[in-house]
């Protein structure tokens, strides 16, 4: 089958479980609490911080689709699951090195015709996405959305080189975003100092 053809063939309705393997990451309650290891955990907060961060030069590695020797070890360019809130993220250079606990899954390609930022926004933004959340938790007394249930929900992939338009416009829209916000953070900043001092 051609590449062409494969892209058409692809475009149907399929389960995220057969576009990408789903890590589940390491149980934190079995390491040591004064192993090394404990302080290379991968925090919410981290992956909070993660949004935006990541930057153009740093992309390539999005559509490598080598797979790493330790599945828990977050590298740049990674697709990083929020089991907790049901949201994605590409991790950043800032936090390569990194482990992933439990709470989060790392999502790698099994195909070439899928791109990584695309799925990153259909997982965040797509309406039909969060539609089969909550049929699919409906009923569970889960705080988090199980590796079983993320599997089984359906997407519908356009075109690589569409989704790669997408992707990138994605990313650069959320880095515009936490950019903006940095400079509000650091105007609001400087103008509380000026008041502070006026009075």
């Amino acid at each position: 089958m051609t590449q062409k053809g494969a892209e058409t063939a692809i475009t149907k309705s399929i389960a995220l479980g057969e576009l990408v393997d789903i890590n589940v990451g390491k149980n934190i309650s079995r390491i040591n609490d004064h192993s090394a290891e404990l302080k290379k955990i991968y925090s919410n907060e981290n992956f909070l911080d993660d949004f935006g961060r990541l930057k153009n030069t740093e992309t390539q590695t999005i559509y490598s689709s080598a797979k790493q020797m330790n599945r828990f070890t977050i590298a740049t360019g990674d697709l990083i699951y929020n089991l907790v809130s049901s949201n994605a993220v590409i991790s950043s250079e800032r936090y390569a090195g990194l482990i992933i606990n439990q709470n989060f899954a790392m999502l790698t390609r099994k195909t070439d015709l899928l791109d990584l930022a695309y799925l990153w926004f259909v997982l965040n933004e797509s309406q039909t996405v969060k539609h089969q959340r909550h049929v699919l938790m409906q009923g569970s007394v889960v705080p988090k959305m199980p590796p079983t249930v993320l599997r089984q929900i359906k997407l519908n992939l356009p075109p690589l080189e569409k989704q790669r338009l997408v992707g990138q416009y994605y990313m650069n829209f959320n880095r515009y975003y936490r950019l903006k916000q940095q400079r509000l953070e650091l105007s609001k900043k400087i103008n509380l100092q000026f008041l502070d001092q006026f009075s």
